[in-house]
């Protein structure tokens, strides 16, 4: 969203306009890809039209494009150009999301994969808002007495820095190999890069634009006012913008701080802790998902990565199609082997195996392990040993257990 204030003011009649059509395009995508997955649930036969998944290589495509979009949008906003020159890059830009746009809802939706296709809703707006945004620039760049002027365009496309920061990511991890340590140094470096942009170019937009008219007051403290206050105060960040003047407000502040900061800390801590500790923890559920394996023992992630990827095999996908499983690792050695998995499963030629396997940490040789994880319905059940264990016959002891249990 820029434009140049010496030419046209920018305000909240400017966005709203802007804003409906960026609303249409990703809102639109997204509903026509919701009924298209409920309406492929019925019509099995549809699946065969999906295209592919976007590969690796249309990962490092987007993010080359999104990058130069973004360095475009800042060149533009300094310097002057004549219209079509503002417009046509962003045209051309666009493209590409369009593409990704239409291939991931469509690989979604005819495969009546309702969860992949909401869980990949960051990818459809973000490519919605640039395609949306670029239209709108088409149909209605330049307001009345806009001549001879700067850029004065209105655009979103520095949210091409979030789908750079996306693909770039997806695409690292489609990589046979980790990369190193100094790719990953260089990764992250440009990626914060990125969303320091995005960010910077928001709060501008943001600055620029003002309060809209349901939000004007002329108190300083208002509703917004207070909630940043309270909430910069309780994050130990305090810019010192806003100061209560009030005996009463100075008492509340420092109660606040006591109580609030601390409250802070222990909410993000338990947020980590939740994170870490669920990882692999819950129940299958055999009658949501139908016929299942389940796959259990010290099992590695090597190879569990390949019982899944013979399990999943094209060579007999008809006959495993509705087939699902479950990692059912233990406990002692779950953290490694689930993380491992689960970048794995990140990367592109493995996706369609993801949405069919359930992680579980736990044992068989405990009860309620043997209960979540499906065993007594279980079409089959692989007890996996730990072929480099250094005292055999204790690992065999442990397989012998587990099938007796």
């Amino acid at each position: 969203l820029a434009c140049n204030l010496d030419c046209h003011p920018l305000d909240w009649s400017v966005a709203e306009n802007h804003i409906i059509k960026v609303v249409i395009v990703a809102g639109g995508a997204t509903v026509l890809g919701v009924v298209t997955c409920l309406f492929a649930q019925r019509v099995p036969i549809l699946a065969s039209l999906a295209p592919d998944a976007p590969q690796r290589q249309d990962h490092l495509v987007l993010a080359v494009v999104s990058g130069v979009q973004v360095l475009l949008f800042a060149w533009k906003s300094q310097v002057p150009f004549n219209p079509m020159f503002i417009v046509a890059p962003d045209l051309l830009c666009a493209l590409p999301h369009v593409a990704a746009l239409v291939k991931t809802v469509l690989h979604f939706a005819l495969r009546a994969e309702l969860g992949r296709l909401l869980a990949h809703l960051g990818t459809i707006w973000t490519s919605g808002v640039i395609l949306g945004s670029t239209l709108s620039m088409v149909t209605d760049s330049y307001p009345a007495g806009c001549v001879d002027c700067k850029s004065c365009w209105f655009s979103a496309s520095y949210v091409g820095a979030l789908a750079f920061v996306r693909s770039h990511r997806q695409y690292l991890e489609g990589a046979d190999t980790a990369p190193t340590s100094n790719a990953q140094v260089m990764s992250i470096i440009v990626s914060w890069a990125a969303l320091a942009l995005f960010g910077g170019s928001l709060m501008a937009t943001l600055e620029v634009l003002g309060n809209p008219s349901w939000a004007e007051s002329d108190e300083q403290w208002t509703m917004l006012g207070g909630m940043y206050f309270a909430v910069s105060t309780v994050a130990t960040v305090g810019y010192g913008d806003f100061a209560p003047q009030t005996g009463f407000g100075r008492l509340f502040t420092v109660v606040l701080i006591l109580l609030g900061s601390g409250a802070f800390l222990m909410t993000v801590t338990t947020i980590v802790e939740v994170r870490v500790s669920t990882l692999g923890s819950g129940a299958f559920q055999a009658g949501a998902w139908g016929e299942h394996v389940v796959i259990a023992g010290s099992i590695t992630s090597s190879w569990a990565e390949d019982l899944l990827q013979e399990l999943c095999h094209e060579d007999h996908a008809d006959e495993v199609k509705q087939l699902r499983a479950v990692l059912f690792v233990e406990t002692e050695i779950a953290d490694k082997v689930l993380a491992e998995v689960g970048a794995w499963f990140r990367r592109d030629a493995q996706r369609h195996i993801a949405s069919r396997v359930m992680l579980l940490r736990g044992s068989l040789l405990e009860p309620e392990g043997m209960a979540r994880s499906g065993v007594d319905g279980a079409s089959a059940v692989f007890l996996v040993p730990d072929a480099s264990a250094s005292e055999a016959a204790v690992e065999d002891s442990k397989t012998l257990l587990r099938l007796v249990a």
